[in-house]
C-alpha cells in the first residue's frame, strides 16, 4: 500500500522535482515537501491518505516551470483532491520585495476587500460550469472566511479609508485578520511573524488537479498584487460604489490585472457572464438566512446578535 513516504519517493522518481516527506513542519525548504494536515478529510474509505504538498520558494518563470513539472507528476500518479482541499498561494512580502512596504500591503488589502465578490466568482470546487463552488464563497468556509465581513456594516469607501489610516504592519494585520485569525481569504498574519517568511497568503481557491488552472491562478494573484502596488490609478479604480454588481467588481479586477489571456481563461472560456454564477450568497451561520451582500449580513448579525 501507499504511505506518505512512498508517495514522496514515487513523485521524485517521476523526475523533474525532488519531493520529501517531512511530517508536520512549517520549515521553509528548497524542495517540494509532503506534510500532514489535519483539516483534510478522506472520501469514502479509511485507506485514503491525506497530505499537503508544499512548494519551495518559486521565482519568476523558472518557478512556474517547477509548478508545471510537479502538477504533471501528480496527475501521472493519480493524486486527487476533494472539497476539503485548497490551493494556497503565498506572495513574497519581505521589506525588500516589490509589495513589502506598508503602503503596498495596504493597497493590496484595499483592492482585495473591495473586489472580494469578484474573487469569489472565480473560485470553486471545480471549474465545471455545473458547479457553483459556493463552498468557498462569501463567508461559508471556516478555513477561508471573508475579510470584507470583518468591517461589519461599513461601506466600501469606509473600509477603504479605514485601511488607508493604518500606520503600521501590525495595525494592518489587526484590521484584516483580527486576533491573528489566519483563516481568512487573504491572510496577512505572516508579515508580523518573526519565525515565518513574510508573505501575503491567498487561501480562497479550492484544491487543484489541472495544470492550466493552477498556473492561471498563480499568474492572476501575482499580477493583482504587483499592479495594485505599482499603479495608483488602477488600484483607485477598485474603489467601487457600495452596491456595485459582481460584474462591475469582475471588470475592475481584470482592469487591474491587465492581462487579456487571464480574462479569456477565467471569464470568457468559463462563460461567466452568460451563466447564473455571477451572484454571491451571504448566509448567516446561525439562522441560515441568505443575503445579497456582506453589509446586509453584518446588519442582520448585529441586530440579532447572531
Amino acid at each position: 500500500g501507499f504511505t506518505l513516504e512512498s508517495i514522496a519517493k514515487d513523485l521524485t522518481k517521476l523526475g523533474g522535482e525532488p519531493v520529501h516527506y517531512r511530517g508536520y513542519t512549517h520549515e521553509t525548504c528548497d524542495y517540494w515537501k509532503i506534510v500532514t494536515d489535519s483539516s483534510l478529510l478522506v472520501n469514502d474509505t479509511d485507506e485514503d491518505l491525506c497530505f499537503e504538498l508544499v512548494s519551495p520558494i518559486l521565482q519568476n518563470e523558472n518557478g512556474l516551470v517547477s509548478l508545471r513539472k510537479i502538477m504533471n507528476n501528480i496527475r501521472r500518479l493519480g493524486v486527487a483532491t476533494n472539497a476539503s482541499c485548497s490551493f494556497h498561494v503565498h506572495v513574497d512580502a519581505e521589506c525588500n520585495s516589490e509589495i513589502g512596504s506598508l503602503e503596498g500591503l495596504k493597497r493590496i488589502s484595499q483592492c482585495f476587500v473591495s473586489l472580494e465578490n469578484a474573487f469569489d466568482m472565480l473560485v470553486g470546487l471545480s471549474w465545471d460550469l455545473r458547479s457553483t463552488g459556493e463552498g468557498r464563497r462569501a463567508n461559508s468556509n471556516k478555513f477561508c472566511r471573508s475579510n470584507r465581513l470583518v468591517f461589519g456594516q461599513k461601506s466600501n469607501r469606509q473600509r477603504w479609508e479605514n485601511i488607508s489610516a493604518i500606520r503600521s504592519k501590525g495595525g494592518l494585520v489587526n484590521i484584516m485578520n483580527p486576533s491573528g485569525d489566519r483563516y481568512r481569504k487573504l491572510n496577512m498574519t505572516n508579515i508580523t511573524k518573526h519565525d515565518r517568511p513574510s508573505t501575503c497568503e491567498f487561501r480562497n481557491h479550492g484544491g487543484v488537479e489541472d495544470l492550466q488552472e493552477a498556473e492561471a491562478w498563480v499568474r492572476l494573484i501575482l499580477r493583482f498584487c504587483l499592479n495594485a502596488v505599482k499603479s495608483e490609478s488602477a488600484s483607485a479604480a477598485c474603489l467601487l460604489p457600495e452596491n456595485s454588481s459582481c460584474e462591475s467588481e469582475m471588470s475592475a479586477l481584470f482592469h487591474l490585472v491587465g492581462c487579456e489571456g487571464l480574462e479569456q481563461f477565467f471569464v470568457v472560456d468559463r462563460r461567466l457572464f452568460s451563466t447564473d454564477r455571477l451572484h454571491n450568497r451571504w448566509k448567516c451561520q446561525r439562522c441560515h438566512k441568505v443575503f445579497k451582500n456582506c453589509r446586509s449580513l453584518a446588519q442582520h448579525c448585529s441586530a440579532l446578535r447572531h
